[in-house]
């Protein structure tokens, strides 16, 4: 942390109440940056984790007993404090990613692991860059073992929006936000098509958990079942 940043705190006491709590590294972080400073609303400045992953933290912390070396998890784009935490679970641990950033080149739509495999899958802020993002909600629950959980997550509005004549990184941005994501879910159509895969579905938000404010908890979770 800067200098600038904790001079400003330490002289500006009605900045120093408000505070924000990283529930997987225990960094306290200012509520707000000074002027010209970047704010730091949703990044904890220590262990980077973002909203969602302090909101996926919460449920695989829970699940701590069940990540043995008798299990086997399958990780897609994974983030790295989340990534630090399945490494060191005791489970079998399969981070996947199609650009090759991981241990495994994967395409979601096309895995390369037999049938019934994995007893857990994550992918947080994936599926709204694939563009059949059918056959990924397939091919996850393919891969499951039965009864067992994927964590999924994408960026959602209130109402959801395809063009699959946007393929410029102009367009893209245009269009959904953002130059590599290829489709707006609302909260409806995303349990749709998990649904559609087969999947029994719960829904996490961050409204149901007490810290929510203190921690700065966000975007809802879909925990499936096969």
């Amino acid at each position: 942390m800067s200098n600038v940043y904790l001079d400003f705190i330490a002289k500006h006491t009605d900045y120093q109440g408000l505070k924000r709590y990283c529930n997987i590294c225990g960094y306290r972080f200012a509520k707000f940056a000074p002027f010209g400073l970047r704010p730091r609303e949703a990044r904890c400045p220590v262990c980077k984790s973002l909203e969602r992953h302090r909101h996926l933290y919460i449920h695989l912390l829970s699940l701590m007993p069940d990540f043995c070396k008798e299990k086997r998890i399958l990780h897609f784009a994974p983030e790295m404090i989340i990534s630090q935490l399945l490494r060191n679970s005791g489970a079998e641990y399969y981070d996947a990613d199609i650009s090759g950033k991981a241990s495994h080149k994967e395409d979601i739509t096309r895995i390369s692991t037999q049938d019934n495999y994995f007893d857990f899958a994550i992918a947080i802020h994936v599926l709204e860059h694939i563009v059949d993002d059918l056959k990924a909600f397939s091919e996850l629950y393919r891969v499951l073992k039965p009864g067992g959980l994927a964590f999924l997550c994408v960026p959602v509005r209130k109402v959801a929006y395809e063009n699959y004549e946007m393929v410029s990184e102009e367009d893209r941005v245009k269009h959904f936000g953002q130059k590599d994501h290829v489709r707006m879910y609302s909260l409806d159509l995303f349990c749709e098509r998990i649904l559609n895969a087969g999947f029994k579905i719960k829904k996490s938000s961050p409204d149901s958990f007490p810290m929510k404010e203190e921690c700065l908890l966000g975007d809802t979770i879909i925990i499936a079942r096969k």
